[in-house]
């Protein structure tokens, strides 16, 4: 596997190697560094427009209900 000097210089040309899309353990330190520190977008208030409506989401391991 590269090291991660040579990861970062393929990153900054714009060429991300393909493993880093199928890496466990790269996905765990996302989940732990990204997503939990930010906001995460899980619908439009226009696929709720009556009061009642729902939709349902899945991020990560966590379900969502979301209604109007």
């Amino acid at each position: 596997m590269a090291s991660k000097t040579t990861i970062f210089e393929d990153v900054r040309r714009g060429m991300i190697p393909a493993h880093i899309y199928n890496d466990e353990e790269i996905f765990e330190q996302e989940k732990s560094k990204l997503f939990s520190r930010a906001w995460i977008f899980v619908g439009h208030e226009s696929e709720i427009p009556q009061p009642g409506d729902y939709v349902v989401r899945h991020v990560l391991d966590d379900s969502f209900i979301v209604v109007r």
